[in-house]
């Protein structure tokens, strides 16, 4: 599947790269970009963003390209002004109607989730749009936002998108003053939440699906994550059966980091080793997403239902089930004591369903087989964000 990523989740995994680190918030997004290199056929971000950070994306893809990885499997969109209103007016409108039901100013901790380095003045803004809820249309405010916001690309997004909704100031304004204690916490946690969308939005355009940064999936439930989701869960599960006691962390993130040994570059060159292995694993999750891209019971039901049959297959693969062989529909007997050789039918079919499958899971046979007799511990991880921090 397609996957559009945020500048943002690129650039806590660049700080592990050049090993400045700030927390453990960083190597978690270290860890979500290897997985996503694994599952997803193409990844694509933003380009239209401020110089400084868009340099520092693009520097970023030529050092994945340079480890290994397909030009074509990170790409970096060119977009018009024109194109990024539109996504921004789109998401307004949504965001006005959805607010109240879908943001909880007290019920997340504040997340610290923009690019690094941003330029002075700009960090404010991230928590100083808020003031346009309370102006009218035609007030100076907003109408400078309306003419300039996008003069600093996505940095100006959310003022934009209030300048232009006077929907969405209305629907700020009146959260606002439901919540007497609103702090500059609140509004940068709502400024995540409104990217979020937008990046949502971004990513309906290019028809990609969107993956977002450590911090903004933590914020909002992201639905459309659910097969990546319970494909890592599944696999988890048959590791745990195999150890006897639990990694801790997921499965695809301890064999990371123990082939690396804890290295952030050698992290994502693993991640890319893997990724070699994952092109059939990749069109079966692109083709599920495809199918059910509504959030249904019955689509659940039936990702649920291919997933349980990947699981099994993964079982057979690693032994703790028997596997169909070649062998089992070949029968040898006697007839008038001559050697006679007789071949079911379902048997090879079976036999040929389970090769075919085997390739398809590959590099989960490998997760696997890394982590179940691994001698994984909080020590692994604790070196992977000493190494991250090192700088």
């Amino acid at each position: 599947m397609d996957l559009w990523i945020d500048n943002t989740g690129l650039q806590t995994a660049g700080r592990c790269l050049s090993r400045v680190a700030e927390s453990d918030y960083d190597v978690r997004g270290l860890l979500q970009l290897a997985t996503l290199i694994i599952y997803g056929d193409k990844l694509e971000l933003n380009g239209f963003e401020e110089n400084r950070i868009s340099t520092r994306s693009r520097e970023l893809r030529q050092q994945l390209i340079d480890l290994g990885l397909e030009s074509e499997a990170l790409s970096i969109a060119d977009m018009t002004r024109d194109a990024y209103s539109l996504a921004c007016q789109t998401t307004a409108q949504f965001a006005a109607s959805e607010l109240q039901d879908r943001f909880q100013p007290d019920e997340h901790d504040f997340i610290g989730c923009e690019p690094p380095h941003l330029p002075p003045g700009m960090t404010e803004r991230q928590v100083l749009f808020v003031d346009l809820a309370r102006e009218r249309d035609d007030s100076y405010a907003v109408c400078k936002s309306l003419e300039s916001a996008l003069d600093d690309q996505a940095v100006g997004a959310v003022e934009y998108m209030l300048a232009v909704s006077p929907e969405l100031r209305a629907a700020i304004a009146k959260m606002m003053r439901q919540h007497p204690k609103w702090s500059h916490t609140h509004s940068y946690q709502l400024n995540v939440f409104l990217r979020y969308y937008l990046n949502d939005t971004l990513a309906g355009q290019a028809l990609s699906t969107y993956a977002p940064a450590v911090g903004r999936a933590e914020l909002v439930h992201r639905r459309n994550s659910y097969v990546r989701n319970e494909l890592i869960r599944v696999v988890d599960t048959v590791v745990n059966e195999i150890r006897t006691s639990p990694l801790g962390i997921p499965s695809v993130d301890a064999a990371l980091i123990d082939r690396s040994k804890g290295e952030p570059t050698a992290l994502l060159a693993e991640a890319i080793e893997m990724r070699s292995r994952s092109a059939e694993l990749r069109s079966w999750l692109r083709r599920h997403v495809e199918r059910f891209k509504e959030d249904t019971s019955e689509g659940r039901f039936e990702i649920q239902k291919n997933i349980r049959e990947l699981g099994e297959q993964l079982r057979k693969d690693i032994g703790i089930q028997r596997a169909p062989t070649l062998g089992d529909a070949v029968d040898f007997q006697f007839v008038i004591g001559l050697p006679a050789v007789s071949i079911s039918g379902t048997k090879l079919l079976e036999w040929l369903r389970y090769r075919l499958a085997s390739r398809r899971i590959a590099a989960l046979t490998d997760i696997v087989k890394s982590t179940a007799y691994c001698d994984h511990s909080d020590q692994s991880y604790a070196t992977l964000v000493q190494n991250c921090m090192s700088g």
